[in-house]
């Protein structure tokens, strides 16, 4: 005879049914973001790019990592580019094996990828559209719900409380 304290049940709370599919839109749209060109160079980049055989055209964040490798900063090139396998496989974790760890890494991974961001050299040779920072921001504070997700695995309902007995196992009377 199966009793309800056989039967496991997945209890998940509020809080992760809301911003779990926030955290992987956020990814998703990280992601997206990471080959859309929307980065128009001048100056200094633009040279750099022509130079290395590339045409004159908006550049997307993976182009400007190119862009790294072919004038010699092939170790950061590298890393950023890597940077994105490692947020696919983030996505697909969040997707199919939810953990609090995958959460946490996303979005260390991608507070990194703000700061980062945030302290850049300014300059007047490579500009965003606004739209297109915006959707930045955006994805960014999507992805650091991440530090807020604490899925719960599942659980087994409960037994009802026996009457009370003591160490033994006689009955209290």
């Amino acid at each position: 005879m199966e009793t309800a304290a056989d039967v496991p049940t997945v209890r998940f709370s509020r809080t992760y049914r809301l911003l779990r599919p926030v955290f992987i839109v956020g990814l998703a749209v990280s992601l997206i973001l990471y080959f859309v060109p929307c980065y128009k160079p001048a100056g200094d980049i633009l040279t750099a790019w022509s130079s290395t055989g590339g045409v004159e055209r908006r550049l997307s964040s993976f182009d400007l990592c190119c862009l790294l490798v072919r004038t010699g900063n092939v170790q950061w090139g590298a890393f950023y580019i890597a940077l994105s396998g490692v947020e696919l496989s983030l996505l697909l974790l969040a997707l199919q094996r939810p953990r609090r760890w995958v959460f946490i890494a996303g979005s260390c991974e991608q507070l990194y990828l703000l700061v980062a961001f945030l302290l850049r050299p300014t300059s007047n040779d490579l500009s965003q559209p606004w739209f297109w920072a915006l959707l930045g921001y955006v994805a960014w504070a999507m992805c650091l719900t991440g530090f807020f997700i604490k899925p719960s695995g599942p659980s087994v309902a409960t037994r009802p409380v026996d009457a009370p007995t003591l160490p033994h196992g006689e009955p209290l009377a």
